[in-house]
């Protein structure tokens, strides 16, 4: 079963109990292929606005730039 508590959206076993205020729900159809379109807002699963998701993306932690450096640097045994 899907929970959301507090804002936060729980997996839990079904034979588990709700958490004090947890609210058990129903996930969108296409929520397990692209959850990064959806957000938990107000004690329910929300669809993101097009702006929303590309604020969301996550940033890489390394730019290509230094993708690149730190292989070369492998290849010549410096790391």
């Amino acid at each position: 079963m899907w929970v959301i508590h507090e804002d936060i959206l729980l997996s839990m076993p079904d034979t588990a109990p709700l958490p004090p205020n947890g609210k058990r729900v129903d996930l969108p159809g296409d929520f397990l292929t692209n959850p990064r379109a959806y957000k938990i807002e107000g004690g329910a699963i929300v669809k993101r606005t097009p702006t929303d998701v590309k604020a969301s993306k996550p940033k890489p932690i390394l730019t290509a730039d230094e993708v690149l450096r730190v292989r070369a640097a492998i290849e010549k045994g410096v790391i």
